[in-house]
């Protein structure tokens, strides 16, 4: 993906995997050396989720999200981050 213009309205797509049914992701914001959260969002059945930010300056984010794994233990998972970059001088 290229760069957008400060003011564009992005969509983030991504899927809680390997969650059984829907589950609340946590969309995080990198900001100097911390993660924020930046909205929490339900997946529907087959874990897919999305949102929609307004950018002003390059974004980083990612997601995090509980589940179980095939034997049955609670686990946390976070995903790649993902960077928005953002024009310059636009």
């Amino acid at each position: 993906a290229g760069e957008v213009a400060a003011g564009a309205r992005v969509r983030i797509v991504g899927q809680a995997r390997p969650a059984k049914g829907r589950t609340t992701v946590q969309v995080e914001w990198r900001s100097d050396d911390a993660w924020k959260p930046l909205k929490s969002v339900r997946t529907i059945g087959d874990g897919t989720f999305s949102l929609v930010v307004t950018v002003k300056k390059t974004l980083a984010v990612r997601a995090r999200w509980s589940g179980e794994t095939r034997s049955g233990a609670a686990v946390e998972w976070t995903s790649p981050t993902v960077t928005i970059p953002v024009r310059s001088g636009a």
